[in-house]
């Protein structure tokens, strides 16, 4: 398999991740506030104890298939700058600071519901904890999508649109990393829709690569032919 159908194919990665990551988000349900009372906290991790922990393998699944995406994103990147990729390190550097934080606040998630029985007081601690990371990761995710963003700006890498689009969702990842200094459902269901942003500019970026590398695929095929 020649290199223009392993990038395409990692591309794949992109979508799944998107995939996973919302079906194991939504496995359990809605969560409470995060400035719900103990008892609602308690409640939710002891009854929806096996989602938690299924949802959170879910999205450390995809995770694994995002990486595999950025590899494609990274190339890219790499061209778009000549060879000596600036904004592609803070990309990636965005990305892999945004894996740790939603990684450890996954396993935090789900080591609270493994352990429901002994949450007692602690469950509104620990949900507060989890909530805080989720904004520290809003920011994370901003950086990935501010550095990609102004590359496809300045190197028209991305077509204009999808470029208008990682500024919205920047923006909004920006706006929800207030999280991580507050309880506010507001600013919680604004981390929600960061996602959701953050998701969609994933998936038409994924559909700019494909057809990218499709078209580098048909253009190697097509010099093998008159080789």
């Amino acid at each position: 398999m020649n290199d223009a159908k392993w990038q395409k194919y990692a591309v794949i990665g992109g979508p799944l991740f998107v995939v996973l990551a919302i079906v194991g988000g939504f496995l359990p349900g809605s969560p409470p506030k995060p400035n719900a009372n103990v008892d609602k906290i308690t409640k939710f991790f002891t009854e929806k104890d096996t989602q938690i922990q299924v949802g959170a393998w879910l999205g450390l699944l995809g995770a694994v298939a995002l990486v595999w995406w950025f590899a494609t994103l990274w190339r890219g990147m790499s061209a778009a700058e000549g060879g000596r990729p600036r904004l592609a390190v803070a990309s990636l550097a965005g990305l892999v600071f945004a894996g740790a934080i939603y990684g450890i606040s996954s396993a935090l998630f789900s080591g609270t519901a493994i352990r429901s029985a002994d949450l007692g007081d602690n469950a509104s601690v620990l949900r507060g904890i989890y909530c805080a990371m989720a904004g520290a990761g809003c920011i994370a995710v901003a950086i990935h999508v501010f550095a990609t963003t102004a590359l496809g700006f300045r190197s028209g890498f991305l077509p204009v649109w999808v470029n208008v689009l990682g500024v919205l969702a920047a923006l909004a990842n920006l706006v929800g990393s207030i999280g991580i200094a507050t309880d506010s459902t507001a600013i919680f269901a604004v981390g929600i829709i960061a996602f959701f942003t953050w998701a969609l500019w994933i998936l038409v970026v994924s559909l700019v690569l494909w057809r990218a590398e499709s078209a580098h695929g048909a253009m190697e095929a097509q010099v093998l032919a008159s080789a």
